[in-house]
């Protein structure tokens, strides 16, 4: 009787055993076939939903920079899978502003999306650009003077552009590329006067010269001059204005400097100016006779 038993759990095990195989064969066989699968079944396997903002929030469990925090991995995951791939970011911009909309104030969300999002299959279109360009400003209405989302949506409407591929067999009109310059060269502007060390303000100046608006071209070095505080690059904004023809303007403003890193190199050199004003106008030759002047009358 023990014997028969033996032999009947002998046949149980080796039938479960056979059968976990079968399965298990099945089962690795089907994740291959899925992780070498066309763009078809690749498709049907991605399932593109998303909660509602509101779903989202109460999902957060009072933690909404937690859940953001998640999606925006799962972002960089997804698009990370595709680059090497099919090259087809369908859903990325779904995850993006999922992630934004629980924390807008995720600077990295607008720089990683504005970078990302204008990619497409081997060639950018018009359409990935735009929502590139309007994921940036998304983000300038909490980073308002955060320079590098200025500089990238300028960079878009200055270059990238006018050299679609889709525009090369029926180019824009030129009211329109006008319109993309225009823009392009206000956001660059504004790039550059927050942050001239990092943005070449030279370069818009080259470009509003050869576009023949000189005197925005001059007003444009004059704006950002004194907020550089690389000497390389402040002579090469005067040595531009020099070419330009207003020497004068240069030698002022390179003389201005002078002063002011003799005088009072701890002050930022715009506030610098208005004091400079007020002693060209007084009847001391410079700060130090002034300060001089006011020590003697408190003695």
């Amino acid at each position: 009787m023990n014997h028969y038993l033996g032999n009947r759990s002998r046949q149980f095990l080796l039938l479960t055993f056979f059968i976990c195989a079968g399965l298990g064969t099945q089962y690795f066989g089907l994740m291959k076939r899925l992780s070498f699968s066309d763009e078809a079944r690749l498709a049907q396997v991605e399932v593109p939903y998303m909660p509602p903002r509101a779903v989202l929030r109460v999902l957060s469990l009072g933690y909404p920079a937690f859940l953001s925090d998640l999606l925006f991995i799962r972002a960089s995951l997804y698009f990370s899978e595709h680059l090497l791939s099919d090259r087809k970011f369908e859903w990325l911009e779904l995850y993006l502003y999922a992630a934004q909309n629980l924390d807008p104030r995720n600077f990295w969300i607008y720089r990683y999306g504005a970078l990302n999002l204008k990619l497409g299959e081997y060639v950018i279109t018009y359409k990935n650009l735009m929502k590139s360009i309007a994921l940036a400003e998304k983000g300038l209405d909490y980073f308002p003077n955060q320079w590098w989302l200025y500089e990238h949506i300028g960079w878009q409407y200055l270059f990238q552009m006018s050299d679609l591929q889709e525009f090369v067999r029926k180019p824009p009109s030129a009211a329109q590329l006008r319109e993309w310059e225009e823009k392009g060269i206000q956001y660059y502007r504004i790039a550059s006067e927050l942050n001239p060390d990092e943005v070449d303000p030279g370069m818009l100046t080259r470009i509003l010269t050869r576009r023949g608006r000189i005197q925005a071209s001059i007003n444009h070095v004059m704006s950002t001059y004194l907020g550089i505080t690389n000497p390389v690059r402040r002579k090469e904004l005067a040595d531009q204005l020099r070419q330009l023809n207003v020497t004068q303007i240069a030698e002022e403003l390179e003389a201005l400097v002078r002063r002011w890193e003799k005088d009072m190199p701890y002050i930022d050199v715009r506030d610098y100016i208005q004091l400079d004003a007020q002693i060209q106008l007084s009847e001391h030759r410079s700060w130090r006779e002034l300060v001089h002047d006011l020590r003697l009358g408190d003695e």
